[in-house]
């Protein structure tokens, strides 16, 4: 895992665009995966990946107990 590949954000989806721009923007290949910390993270990314016509699957998995309408797994 290349540690330029891990991005800290502040848990917003804001926090999300701005690094899946910096991904998608950067040197390194696109990603065939993005592991975002919460629901608000993930909503950024893919509402960028979205704006920029990337066809993204709409597979994503959270922790049970939350209120996102988001799917979710038992952990």
């Amino acid at each position: 895992m290349d540690d330029g590949l891990i991005l800290v954000g502040d848990f917003t989806a804001h926090s999300g665009r701005d690094h899946m721009k910096e991904l998608l923007d950067g040197p390194a290949p696109l990603p065939t995966a993005v592991f975002c910390a919460n629901d608000a993270v993930a909503y950024g990314a893919l509402e960028l990946l979205q704006a920029r016509g990337v066809q993204a699957p709409m597979s994503s998995h959270q922790y049970k107990n939350s209120s996102s309408p988001m799917p979710s797994v038992e952990r």
